[in-house]
Protein backbone atom coordinates (compact mmCIF):
# COMPACT_ATOMS: atom_id res chain seq x y z
CA UNK A 1 0.00 0.00 0.00
CA UNK A 2 1.17 3.58 -0.58
CA UNK A 3 2.90 5.24 2.34
CA UNK A 4 1.65 8.29 4.20
CA UNK A 5 1.68 11.65 2.38
CA UNK A 6 4.61 12.75 4.55
CA UNK A 7 6.61 9.66 3.69
CA UNK A 8 5.81 9.96 -0.01
CA UNK A 9 6.83 13.60 0.04
CA UNK A 10 10.11 12.74 1.74
CA UNK A 11 10.87 10.06 -0.85
CA UNK A 12 10.20 12.40 -3.75
CA UNK A 13 12.29 15.14 -2.10
CA UNK A 14 15.12 12.61 -1.73
CA UNK A 15 14.72 11.73 -5.40
CA UNK A 16 14.94 15.37 -6.44
CA UNK A 17 18.05 15.80 -4.31
CA UNK A 18 19.66 12.73 -5.88
CA UNK A 19 18.88 14.05 -9.36
CA UNK A 20 20.50 17.40 -8.58
CA UNK A 21 23.51 15.68 -7.02
CA UNK A 22 24.04 13.67 -10.20
CA UNK A 23 23.73 16.73 -12.41
CA UNK A 24 26.23 18.61 -10.24
CA UNK A 25 28.60 15.64 -10.43
CA UNK A 26 28.36 15.59 -14.22
CA UNK A 27 28.70 19.37 -14.57
CA UNK A 28 31.77 19.50 -12.34
CA UNK A 29 33.31 16.20 -13.52
CA UNK A 30 33.19 14.94 -9.94
CA UNK A 31 33.73 11.24 -10.54
CA UNK A 32 33.45 10.05 -6.91
CA UNK A 33 30.13 11.88 -6.50
CA UNK A 34 28.84 10.54 -9.81
CA UNK A 35 29.64 6.95 -8.80
CA UNK A 36 27.22 7.39 -5.90
CA UNK A 37 24.68 9.85 -7.29
CA UNK A 38 24.01 8.24 -10.67
CA UNK A 39 22.79 4.88 -9.35
CA UNK A 40 21.43 6.59 -6.24
CA UNK A 41 19.11 8.72 -8.37
CA UNK A 42 17.46 5.65 -9.90
CA UNK A 43 17.26 3.84 -6.56
CA UNK A 44 15.55 6.90 -5.06
CA UNK A 45 13.15 7.17 -8.01
CA UNK A 46 12.23 3.50 -7.69
CA UNK A 47 11.66 3.83 -3.96
CA UNK A 48 9.52 6.96 -4.39
CA UNK A 49 7.46 5.33 -7.14
CA UNK A 50 6.85 2.13 -5.20
CA UNK A 51 6.16 4.15 -2.05
CA UNK A 52 3.51 6.06 -4.01
CA UNK A 53 1.67 2.89 -4.99
CA UNK A 54 3.25 1.91 -8.31
CA UNK A 55 3.02 -1.80 -7.59
CA UNK A 56 -0.71 -1.47 -6.92
CA UNK A 57 -1.22 -0.64 -10.61
CA UNK A 58 -1.68 -3.46 -13.18
CA UNK A 59 1.37 -2.14 -15.06
CA UNK A 60 3.42 -1.52 -11.91
CA UNK A 61 5.62 -4.59 -12.18
CA UNK A 62 6.53 -3.81 -15.77
CA UNK A 63 7.41 -0.18 -14.97
CA UNK A 64 9.43 -1.29 -11.95
CA UNK A 65 11.30 -3.73 -14.20
CA UNK A 66 12.04 -0.88 -16.59
CA UNK A 67 13.41 1.25 -13.75
CA UNK A 68 15.50 -1.65 -12.44
CA UNK A 69 17.13 -2.32 -15.80
CA UNK A 70 17.71 1.41 -16.18
CA UNK A 71 19.64 1.28 -12.91
CA UNK A 72 21.69 -1.68 -14.15
CA UNK A 73 22.39 0.15 -17.39
CA UNK A 74 23.50 3.25 -15.49
CA UNK A 75 25.98 1.24 -13.44
CA UNK A 76 27.37 -0.42 -16.58
CA UNK A 77 27.77 2.89 -18.39
CA UNK A 78 29.77 4.35 -15.52
CA UNK A 79 32.53 2.30 -17.14
CA UNK A 80 31.15 2.74 -20.67
CA UNK A 81 34.55 3.57 -22.14
CA UNK A 82 35.14 -0.20 -22.14
CA UNK A 83 33.23 -2.01 -24.90
CA UNK A 84 31.93 -4.90 -22.73
CA UNK A 85 30.50 -2.42 -20.22
CA UNK A 86 28.94 -0.35 -23.01
CA UNK A 87 27.29 -3.40 -24.57
CA UNK A 88 26.08 -4.59 -21.17
CA UNK A 89 24.57 -1.17 -20.54
CA UNK A 90 22.98 -1.11 -23.98
CA UNK A 91 21.47 -4.56 -23.39
CA UNK A 92 20.12 -3.52 -19.99
CA UNK A 93 18.44 -0.43 -21.38
CA UNK A 94 17.02 -2.49 -24.25
CA UNK A 95 15.36 -4.85 -21.77
CA UNK A 96 14.14 -1.85 -19.79
CA UNK A 97 12.54 -0.32 -22.88
CA UNK A 98 10.85 -3.63 -23.68
CA UNK A 99 9.45 -3.64 -20.15
CA UNK A 100 8.08 -0.14 -20.74
CA UNK A 101 6.45 -1.30 -23.99
CA UNK A 102 4.71 -4.03 -21.98
CA UNK A 103 3.65 -1.49 -19.35
CA UNK A 104 2.26 0.92 -21.93
CA UNK A 105 0.31 -1.88 -23.58
CA UNK A 106 -1.17 -2.68 -20.18
CA UNK A 107 -2.10 0.98 -19.75
CA UNK A 108 -4.02 0.78 -23.01
CA UNK A 109 -2.61 1.86 -26.37
CA UNK A 110 -4.71 2.97 -29.32
CA UNK A 111 -4.11 4.02 -32.90
CA UNK A 112 -4.87 7.68 -32.43
CA UNK A 113 -3.34 11.01 -33.36
CA UNK A 114 -1.36 10.66 -30.16
CA UNK A 115 0.65 7.80 -31.67
CA UNK A 116 1.56 10.07 -34.56
CA UNK A 117 3.10 12.43 -32.01
CA UNK A 118 5.40 9.63 -30.90
CA UNK A 119 6.27 8.83 -34.50
CA UNK A 120 7.16 12.50 -35.07
CA UNK A 121 9.51 12.48 -32.07
CA UNK A 122 11.18 9.32 -33.35
CA UNK A 123 11.53 10.77 -36.85
CA UNK A 124 13.13 13.96 -35.54
CA UNK A 125 15.64 12.09 -33.40
CA UNK A 126 16.39 9.67 -36.24
CA UNK A 127 17.12 12.58 -38.56
CA UNK A 128 19.47 14.23 -36.06
CA UNK A 129 21.40 10.97 -35.51
CA UNK A 130 21.17 9.79 -39.13
CA UNK A 131 24.96 9.45 -39.50
CA UNK A 132 25.42 7.34 -36.37
CA UNK A 133 24.71 3.90 -37.82
CA UNK A 134 26.65 4.45 -41.09
CA UNK A 135 29.66 5.65 -39.10
CA UNK A 136 29.41 2.74 -36.68
CA UNK A 137 29.05 0.28 -39.55
CA UNK A 138 32.11 1.73 -41.28
CA UNK A 139 34.22 1.64 -38.13
CA UNK A 140 33.12 -1.63 -36.53
CA UNK A 141 31.12 -3.55 -39.11
CA UNK A 142 27.82 -5.32 -38.63
CA UNK A 143 28.86 -6.72 -35.24
CA UNK A 144 29.12 -3.18 -33.86
CA UNK A 145 26.16 -1.66 -35.69
CA UNK A 146 23.58 -4.43 -35.19
CA UNK A 147 23.12 -4.06 -31.39
CA UNK A 148 22.75 -0.29 -31.72
CA UNK A 149 20.27 -0.68 -34.59
CA UNK A 150 18.23 -3.13 -32.52
CA UNK A 151 18.26 -0.71 -29.60
CA UNK A 152 17.08 2.13 -31.82
CA UNK A 153 14.20 -0.01 -33.04
CA UNK A 154 13.12 -0.87 -29.51
CA UNK A 155 13.28 2.70 -28.23
CA UNK A 156 11.27 3.84 -31.25
CA UNK A 157 8.58 1.28 -30.39
CA UNK A 158 8.68 2.41 -26.77
CA UNK A 159 8.17 6.05 -27.71
CA UNK A 160 5.25 5.41 -30.07
CA UNK A 161 3.65 3.08 -27.50
CA UNK A 162 4.04 5.73 -24.80
CA UNK A 163 2.25 8.33 -26.89
CA UNK A 164 -0.46 5.82 -27.78
CA UNK A 165 -1.42 5.61 -24.09
CA UNK A 166 -2.73 9.19 -24.43
CA UNK A 167 -1.08 10.04 -21.11
CA UNK A 168 0.73 13.41 -21.31
CA UNK A 169 3.29 12.60 -18.59
CA UNK A 170 4.18 9.24 -20.11
CA UNK A 171 4.35 10.73 -23.61
CA UNK A 172 6.58 13.64 -22.61
CA UNK A 173 8.74 11.41 -20.42
CA UNK A 174 9.39 8.92 -23.20
CA UNK A 175 10.17 11.74 -25.63
CA UNK A 176 12.86 13.36 -23.54
CA UNK A 177 14.18 9.89 -22.71
CA UNK A 178 14.71 9.18 -26.43
CA UNK A 179 16.23 12.65 -26.78
CA UNK A 180 18.80 11.68 -24.15
CA UNK A 181 19.66 8.52 -26.08
CA UNK A 182 19.93 10.51 -29.29
CA UNK A 183 22.49 12.81 -27.70
CA UNK A 184 24.50 9.72 -26.75
CA UNK A 185 24.34 8.40 -30.32
CA UNK A 186 25.42 11.70 -31.85
CA UNK A 187 28.14 12.30 -29.26
CA UNK A 188 29.56 8.78 -29.52
CA UNK A 189 29.25 8.06 -33.22
CA UNK A 190 28.90 11.36 -35.11
CA UNK A 191 30.55 14.36 -33.46
CA UNK A 192 31.17 15.56 -29.91
CA UNK A 193 28.20 17.37 -28.36
CA UNK A 194 29.05 20.33 -26.13
CA UNK A 195 28.16 19.66 -22.49
CA UNK A 196 26.97 16.22 -23.55
CA UNK A 197 26.97 14.87 -19.99
CA UNK A 198 24.27 17.26 -18.81
CA UNK A 199 22.38 17.03 -22.09
CA UNK A 200 22.22 13.28 -21.55
CA UNK A 201 21.52 13.03 -17.83
CA UNK A 202 19.01 15.86 -17.36
CA UNK A 203 16.46 14.54 -19.90
CA UNK A 204 17.24 10.94 -18.97
CA UNK A 205 16.37 11.32 -15.29
CA UNK A 206 13.44 13.66 -15.92
CA UNK A 207 12.11 11.28 -18.58
CA UNK A 208 12.29 8.29 -16.27
CA UNK A 209 10.60 10.30 -13.52
CA UNK A 210 7.74 11.48 -15.74
CA UNK A 211 7.09 7.93 -16.96
CA UNK A 212 7.06 6.66 -13.37
CA UNK A 213 4.80 9.47 -12.13
CA UNK A 214 2.45 8.96 -15.06
CA UNK A 215 2.27 5.25 -14.26
CA UNK A 216 1.51 5.98 -10.60
CA UNK A 217 -1.18 8.55 -11.39
CA UNK A 218 -2.90 6.33 -13.95
CA UNK A 219 -5.85 4.45 -12.47
CA UNK A 220 -7.27 2.54 -15.44
CA UNK A 221 -6.37 1.66 -19.05
CA UNK A 222 -7.06 4.33 -21.64
CA UNK A 223 -10.37 4.23 -23.48
CA UNK A 224 -10.30 4.08 -27.30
Amino acid sequence: MPGSPLRRGALWALTAGAFVADWVAVATSNRPLELVAKPGAMVALGAASIGSGLLQRPWGRAVTTGLAFGLIGDVCLLWGEHEPAFLAGLSSFLVGHLAYVVAFRQMGTHRTWWALGGAAVVAGCAWWSRDALPNLLADGGVAAAAPVAAYMGVIAAMTVSAWATKDPLVAIGSSIFVLSDTVIAVDQFVAPVEHSGLKIMVPYLLGQALVAIGAVRRRAPALP
